[in-house]
């Protein structure tokens, strides 16, 4: 343009008669706006456009969630009902709400005030001038659920809140599931939110919370009955939703200091070597009192840590979840490595006449380790389930073998209940196999045997399996070429 102006000048004044008469037309474009550019680029990759996409900077009216005061009240001239509200869990929200303006709580269990701590707290409130109802009744029956919530009607002020906390757990692989083991973990979750959302729908309710868990989220082993019961919540919630109705289903993560956890801490240990920290009552409290001010439909709250759930998942990570794991373990590298090649190795290289004493006592010391058992006194002709493992016992030792000996055994197998001597049977078998054997030294990789050895540490699982792979193909090709020029 500008060392042929003229000639510049002349093809704009022959064009642009063409584009006013309509011969000619800009190339069709679709703007999207600035906070929406990730849709931007999906409509692109998706390859459904034509001519250009088009970032407009102009926009306006753009929506911006309010900022928290991060303040929870609750009405001193109403009634609030707690489900499973005199566990520990229960008596510390009610004790909080108590501390927010709350002065009228019903406390709703099968057991009543059963335990000294419960008593204790009740009669503090009481003390502090607040009526606390404590009512013996299950969540699960329409009929009783009626009664209590026709004493607020009659007796208290307006019911103006809901939370459902009421909880049963019974743990078992999907296999010896039954409807006695459904039904048990379904009636207090799902009876009874559904009994609390069809008996309230009269109500001018502030807020419907449904305490769900995170084995809805992901799933875990052993709790099909629970993660489906909670599950059912997740739904309501939305049904509810949908209806103008307010409702609140939460998948807490574990809960420590307070709650089923708190009294189970060997659980709570195996929950956290899969990664899976716990929540003090003060976080869960403080979260609360957010979700009931914003109303999200569904929430998941839990600690994790990815790059230890990616390494010992009880479970396998869904794809909805993968990109976490990734990120965490590229974060970490080097942080969370399993070191389990020296005793494979070791396995390998032993005679096949010695591999299963030394996996016998591989796994003794595993599996008393688990069971928190002295070795010495480990039965090891003894099925495992009549020595106490349980589901996620199971998935750690099962971790173990994965890890350390690169081998594969169902959990189920293990639930099956065979002793060390058979488990290490099955585990010496797999051995024998031709894919586990030993690769041959004479490697014609790029890399030298001792460069692999100083960087096996920082590969994964994966990459292990695909190099050994590698490895005994290019031996098998050497060979064959070297029976070839034999031959030859």
């Amino acid at each position: 343009m500008r060392e042929y102006p003229a000639l510049v000048s002349s093809l704009f004044q022959e064009l642009m008669p063409r584009f006013q008469d309509g011969t000619l037309s800009p190339l069709p474009y679709r703007v999207f706006p600035i906070s929406n550019a990730a849709g931007a680029f999906r409509h692109m990759a998706q390859a459904k456009h034509t001519g250009k996409v088009v970032l407009s900077l102009q926009e306006w009216g753009v929506s911006i969630a309010p900022p928290s005061d991060g303040k929870t009240t609750f009405r001193d001239d109403a009634t609030y009902l707690i489900t499973g509200g005199l566990g520990g869990f229960g008596l510390i929200i009610a004790q909080w709400m108590v501390e927010h303006g709350a002065r009228h709580i019903v406390l709703m269990g099968r057991r009543g005030a059963h335990s000294l701590e419960a008593q204790e707290r009740v009669e503090a409130m009481r003390r502090a001038g607040v009526e606390v109802v404590v009512e013996k009744a299950d969540v699960g029956s329409p009929e009783q659920v009626a009664r209590v919530l026709g004493h607020v009607e009659t007796s208290m002020p307006p019911l103006r809140g809901v939370l459902h906390a009421a909880m049963v757990l019974r743990d078992s692989v999907v296999l010896n599931l039954n409807e006695e083991r459904m039904r048990e973990v379904w009636r207090p979750k799902v009876r009874g939110a559904w009994n609390l959302h069809t008996q309230t729908l009269n109500d001018q309710l502030d807020f419907f919370i449904l305490f769900s868990s995170s084995a809805s989220v992901f799933g875990m082993g052993g709790q099909g009955n629970y993660a489906s019961a909670n599950a059912f919540l997740d739904s309501l919630a939305y049904r509810r939703r949908a209806r103008g109705l307010p409702g609140t289903s939460i998948s807490w993560g574990a809960l420590g200091e307070a709650g089923w956890l708190a009294r189970h801490g060997d659980i709570a240990e195996r929950l956290e070597a899969f990664g899976l920290g716990r929540l003090t009552p003060t976080q869960a409290l403080t979260l609360l009192g957010h979700f009931m001010r914003t109303a999200p439909p569904h929430v998941a709250v839990m600690r994790i840590d990815w790059a230890v759930l990616g390494e010992n998942a009880p479970i396998s990570i869904s794809p909805r979840f993968a990109h976490l794991v990734r990120k965490a373990a590229q974060g970490d590298a080097g942080l969370h490595r399993r070191g389990g090649d020296t005793i494979r190795n070791a396995l390998l290289a032993a005679k096949p006449s010695e591999r299963l004493g030394l996996t016998t006592s591989l796994l003794r010391e595993q599996v008393a380790r688990v069971l928190g058992a002295s070795p010495a006194k480990l039965d090891i002709e003894k099925p495992l389930t009549e020595m106490g493992l349980d589901s996620l016992m199971g998935v750690e030792l099962r971790n173990w073998v994965e890890g350390e000996l690169r081998l594969s055994v169902p959990i189920l197998e293990l639930m099956r209940g065979p002793s060390v001597v058979r488990l290490a049977e099955l585990l010496v078998n797999q051995l024998s196999q031709p894919e586990n054997a030993p690769s041959s030294p004479n490697q014609t990789r790029e890399e030298t045997p001792e460069q692999v050895l100083a960087n096996v540490d920082q590969l994964s699982h994966k990459e292990v399996e695909s190099l050994l792979s590698d490895m005994m193909s290019e031996a098998t090709q050497e060979t064959q070429r070297e029976g070839e020029s034999s031959r030859g």
